[in-house]
């Protein structure tokens, strides 16, 4: 993949079609850490599509509207790009981006808590994706059916598409998609209250971490343990994961894994009778 700094040196010279298509991937390399930069390159890529008449590099641009606003947790201005981007998609014919749309659809819906809603949007994303053959795609959307389920208190319906999602990426050797996976199966073990389970999926998740794990996915995965330990009332375990996912919070400046492990430590404090810790946090 290109650096994000070859692309901004690039964009320093570009003009019309080749500018478009730098702001759109430097605003798709923007997403997930840094979402506020990523809304700017998808606001100009934008305007320039509309100036360009470039119906492609409008969808393009749209899409990534939708996933800022979606990553910023600005739901309802992500519901309205994401239509939009649905309605383009159709028009241009473009399958591909029907899929997306659909499957970015039902993650927001998922966010905003509207379950049902969700679902729908993501067995449409399903269906589509099937008659692309994207194995790639029908396992992203198998395991945001499983968040769906997992949500709705559905425990068994969310392992089992977990698992599908998992058999897909270990053939594909996708070692984000299955780190994701591990997680989210570990997160149901951890609701039916069974820790060691949890801790089992998790450390499996974690024997995956290296540079090409999301730090955002790392991030969460060290909260979500050392919160397990404390359950389990090993209160050194969980300081220990609860702080490294502090450190990787604070280096990539993710407020809400900050604020989660704030919250876990002052929890393990209080629980520990350090009250004086506790209120620090």
């Amino acid at each position: 993949m290109v650096t994000t700094r070859t692309l901004q040196d690039q964009l320093e010279h570009a003009t019309g079609e080749s500018r478009l298509q730098l702001l759109t991937q430097l605003a798709d390399q923007h997403q997930v850490e840094f979402p506020e930069k990523a809304l700017d390159y998808a606001n100009e890529a934008l305007l320039l599509a509309l100036e360009l008449q470039s119906s492609k590099g409008h969808m393009a641009a749209v899409q990534q509207v939708c996933k800022a606003y979606t990553h910023l947790s600005l739901y309802h201005k992500a519901v309205e790009y994401g239509l939009e981007y649905l309605d383009l998609s159709q028009r241009l014919t473009d399958l591909a981006g029907v899929a997306d749309a659909y499957l970015s659809l039902g993650i927001i819906y998922n966010e905003l808590g509207n379950y049902d809603v969700a679902l729908d949007y993501h067995l449409k994303a399903l269906e589509v994706m099937k008659t692309l053959q994207d194995d790639a795609g029908i396992a992203k959307v198998l395991n945001n059916i499983g968040i769906s389920h997992r949500r709705l208190g559905d425990y068994s319906k969310a392992l089992d598409y977990y698992q599908q999602a998992l058999d897909i990426r270990q053939r594909l050797e996708d070692k984000n998609g299955i780190f994701d996976c591990l997680s989210n199966m570990g997160n149901v073990y951890y609701f039916l209250l069974k820790y060691d389970q949890a801790l089992a999926y998790y450390q499996r998740a974690l024997q995956l971490q290296d540079e090409s794990i999301s730090p955002v996915s790392a991030g969460k995965l060290m909260n979500n343990i050392g919160f397990t330990y404390l359950q389990l009332k090993n209160y050194e375990q969980a300081q220990y994961y609860i702080e490294q996912g502090l450190a990787i919070g604070k280096q990539i400046k993710a407020k809400t894994i900050i604020q989660n492990s704030y919250e876990n430590l002052s929890t393990l404090f209080q629980e520990q009778g350090d009250y004086q810790k506790a209120y620090e946090y």
